[in-house]
C-alpha cells in the first residue's frame, strides 16, 4: 500500500539523526492531522 510505504519512509527519516530539524515534528503532526481529516471526510461523504 502506498500510504504504508510513505509511513515507512517517514519512520526511517525520523530515525535518521541528520534529518530531524526542529520543525519536522510539527510538520509530521500537521500531516497526520490532515490525513486523518481526509480519511474521515472521504468515509462520511456519499
Amino acid at each position: 500500500m502506498k500510504l504504508q510505504q510513505i509511513a515507512d519512509d517517514l519512520c526511517r527519516e525520523w530515525n535518521d539523526e541528520r534529518f530531524n530539524p526542529w520543525w519536522f515534528r510539527y510538520l509530521l503532526y500537521f500531516a497526520l492531522g490532515l490525513w486523518t481529516f481526509a480519511m474521515v471526510y472521504i468515509s462520511t461523504s456519499p
